[in-house]
């Protein structure tokens, strides 16, 4: 009976372990996306404000 009991200790401390390691490859996974978010945010404002400069630039001419 002690040796079942040890097998499902071992069993559940595995899955508890995969667990573990799952939540935090979806927390990393979940960061790097807010963190791409951010950067394509930056380049599309940086983008917009580059082509109302060069509208503007234009219409100087």
């Amino acid at each position: 009976m002690d040796k079942m009991m040890g097998k499902m200790d071992k069993l559940y401390s595995d899955i508890m372990s995969s667990y573990e390691k799952t939540v935090l490859k979806g927390e990393k996974y979940n960061q790097k996306a807010l963190t791409h978010a951010d950067m394509l945010m930056d380049h599309t404002e940086k983008l917009l404000n580059h082509e109302t400069r060069i509208t503007f630039l234009e219409t100087k001419k």
